[in-house]
């Protein structure tokens, strides 16, 4: 099978790659820039230089690409930056494969685009909890992943076509973990958040692994899987982790995420009678918090049964 993949040169797309190559795949990694030097010579991998946002020159005609992996998105920058890279983006993409007759799309998403705000506490979450409303307050990152899912769906329903939406966790290795849930965490604050719910983390090899195995499987339509982890840890877990691999420092205030979530209310409030409300970091943001601090338990049940899916190893 011949296996398109966007953003093949990130930290995902690397071992999505490996992965797709490992198992006999032939691969075309799109990438923004050069090409990197430890895949030159590589068997069965072809590099193809190209802005995504570019719709004029972007062309995918008779290169007999069977699935597109499509993990391109911004996870930084300005608003404007963000929708680029992720929305215009993956419009252009689509509208490729569209002229190109490809009919299977692997779109890998975010968990951050559901509505945590309106589900209880310590509730499971699992596909059935319904996205933020679009006109939610939920931060730059998630807002311009949850458009990009609306195009894939969009995709996914039209005659003939395919698409499954894949919502990985937090994504880790032995170096890396990003403090997302750990709670307000900016210079010289660190608010810790205290819960007895899990932590959505999930592995990058076996993302990688699941990712691959959406690309082997003819599924029908558009389906939706969130990807985390069998055994989660739990908020001191997951703290001790960040703290092993250097992302927050030892100590820090730990506070019940309630009283955390009532002190960034009173932050939020301060800084917009102070004309600073634009500047507020997103964790201030209510869908923000309640997408990273309120507690929940998760579930990847669907993705193990439809995909044929193991997780791999307990977080570490």
């Amino acid at each position: 099978m011949k296996i398109l993949i966007t953003g093949a040169a990130g930290f995902i797309g690397e071992f999505v790659l490996q992965e797709a190559l490992r198992r006999g795949h032939n691969v075309i990694a799109l990438v923004r820039s050069s090409t990197p030097m430890q895949w030159i010579g590589i068997p069965n991998l072809e590099t193809v230089r190209q802005d995504l946002s570019d719709k004029q020159s972007l062309d995918l005609n008779n290169r007999g690409v069977d699935v597109v992996v499509h993990l391109a998105a911004a996870t930084k920058g300005s608003e404007a930056e963000q929708f680029h890279d992720t929305v215009t983006g993956t419009e252009c993409l689509l509208t490729a494969a569209r002229r190109a007759g490809i009919r299977r799309i692997v779109g890998v998403s975010s968990m951050a685009v559901l509505d945590y705000q309106s589900v209880r506490p310590m509730s499971i979450i699992d596909e059935r909890v319904a996205v933020s409303p679009g006109n939610a307050r939920k931060g730059i990152y998630a807002a311009a992943k949850l458009r990009q899912e609306h195009l894939l769906a969009e995709f996914g329903r039209e005659e003939h076509n395919s698409c499954t939406i894949l919502r990985p966790g937090l994504v880790y290795d032995e170096s890396r973990l990003i403090a997302a849930h750990a709670g307000v965490v900016n210079g010289p604050i660190c608010l810790l958040a205290s819960h007895g719910g899990e932590v959505p983390t999930i592995e990058v090899h076996s993302l990688a692994r699941a990712i691959i195995n959406a690309a082997e499987r003819r599924l029908l339509g558009c389906e939706v899987m969130h990807l985390v982890d069998d055994r989660l840890p739990d908020q001191p877990a997951y703290l001790e982790g960040l703290r092993r691999r250097g992302a927050i420092q030892r100590g820090g205030i730990v506070l019940p995420w309630r009283v955390l979530q009532a002190l960034t209310a009173l932050m939020r409030t301060v800084l917009a009678a102070t004309g600073l409300g634009g500047r507020a970091p997103e964790i201030l943001l209510p869908d923000a918090f309640s997408a990273r601090l309120k507690p929940f338990r998760f579930s990847n049940t669907k993705a193990k049964e439809l995909l044929g899916w193991t997780p791999g190893r307990e977080f570490t």
